[in-house]
């Protein structure tokens, strides 16, 4: 996509009218063009760097999979050849063509590799085996950046956004551009860079800094998500609404243990509703709507969702309930035919 860059620096704007998405490629770029920068700040020299980042898909491209190659000669190869470092601590390359322009195919690659192959391998066999190889170790291309000029990179874990700041950020951005926005472009255009003046003059870094090390602390003592979560939403929000959907179902089928293992989702869903609305302040009464804490009234959606999940649900507990007595019925009939054999055995034994 067509990326503005901002003089001696690392921001950027995406161009309208273009393809307006940032991909791998895209991210690498402005990464690239970070770290070029970095030894030239007065207030970075001499400093080791280290990069956080998540675990979005931009992020965490790897740059060969073995799904992408084909198993005989001739089949699909995404690259012309493969650099890896041995055990030797040695860069080695493999060609993945041969002298006619063809691909080689897994199978050649892995003999040139000296990997055993079994007679009548399959693919997902000759996979597995050389996914052990250091050859296909799965290497981000960020990773191989980094290490090129010298920066350390830590992943965030999936799905945690407590655990990455920049979420943060992005949320009190765009929390103040709709709290003044006019639903014109000329005005959000001039909002984008007030609301990063925003949030350095109200130095909400510093929460978001807290908020990173106590769930960090919070983790390391053994606490779980929903522990977690509370620490941030139990003043915002009375946990009566926070729990609403659990206890729901907890009054409609108290002995269904299936529900145990659905609640960890169904609290994810209400935690990712409620950072969506982040900025709506939730309503003085107490609704009963599933979403009532984002200031919206979804009663006769709740109901619908809520009676889908109910009967999806319920299919599979009565399922469950069926193979038990089917299993329950088996072992009354083997019990029966032990016991007839049992009193088989018993008359013989009478009448000898």
């Amino acid at each position: 996509c067509d990326i503005n860059y901002e003089k001696n620096s690392a921001s950027a704007a995406i161009a309208l009218d273009g393809d307006n998405y940032f991909n791998n490629q895209s991210i690498l770029n402005q990464l690239k063009r970070l770290f070029q920068l970095l030894p030239f700040k007065k207030e970075y020299k001499s400093h080791n760097f280290l990069c956080l980042v998540d675990n979005s898909r931009t992020h965490t491209a790897a740059e060969i999979h073995l799904n992408d190659f084909g198993m005989r000669p001739g089949a699909r190869c995404p690259v012309d050849k493969i650099g890896y470092i041995d055990e030797n601590n040695k860069k080695q390359t493999i060609e993945c063509y041969d002298d006619d322009g063809y691909s080689k195919g897994l199978l050649a690659i892995a003999n040139e590799l000296n990997v055993f192959v079994p007679s009548k391998c399959k693919l997902n066999d000759l996979k597995l085996l050389l996914s052990q190889h250091a050859t296909f170790k799965s290497v981000r291309k960020l990773e191989k950046l980094m290490v090129e000029y010298n920066i350390k990179i830590i992943f965030t874990p999936k799905y945690h956004c407590e655990t990455n700041p920049i979420e943060g950020y992005w949320c009190h951005s765009k929390q103040y551009i709709r709290k003044h926005a006019d639903q014109s472009f000329q005005k959000l255009t001039t909002l984008m860079p007030e609301a990063k003046a925003n949030f350095i003059q109200k130095q909400i870094h510093l929460k978001l800094f807290r908020r990173f090390w106590r769930t960090i602390k919070a983790y390391d003592q053994g606490k779980d998500y929903l522990e977690v979560l509370r620490m941030f939403l139990s003043g915002l929000y009375d946990d009566q609404i926070i729990s609403h959907q659990l206890n729901y179902f907890r009054r409609k089928k108290r002995k269904l243990k299936v529900f145990r293992n659905f609640d960890s989702v169904l609290l994810w869903l209400i935690v990712s509703i409620t950072r969506l609305f982040d900025d709506v302040d939730p309503p003085k009464n107490n609704s009963d709507d599933i979403v009532c804490f984002c200031g919206f009234n979804y009663r006769k959606s709740k109901q619908r969702w809520l009676s889908h999940l109910h009967d999806q649900h319920e299919h599979y507990f009565n399922q469950m309930l069926n193979e038990q007595r089917e299993n329950r019925a088996g072992e009354r009939i083997l019990e029966q035919q032990i016991k007839l054999v049992a009193d088989d055995e018993h008359d013989k034994h009478d009448e000898s």
